[in-house]
């Protein structure tokens, strides 16, 4: 049983690797839409 302090830091570590790649790939999908349109 891991203590409650180990998880919480270590899903803070995976939750701040994650969160800019998520944002990150949010960007470049809205970024082609965007393009995508304008090509029409």
């Amino acid at each position: 049983m891991l203590p409650w302090s180990f998880f919480n830091s270590g899903s803070r570590v995976v939750f701040g690797f994650i969160s800019p790649q998520v944002a990150l790939g949010a960007a470049c999908g809205f970024f082609i839409a965007v393009v995508e349109l304008a090509l029409g």
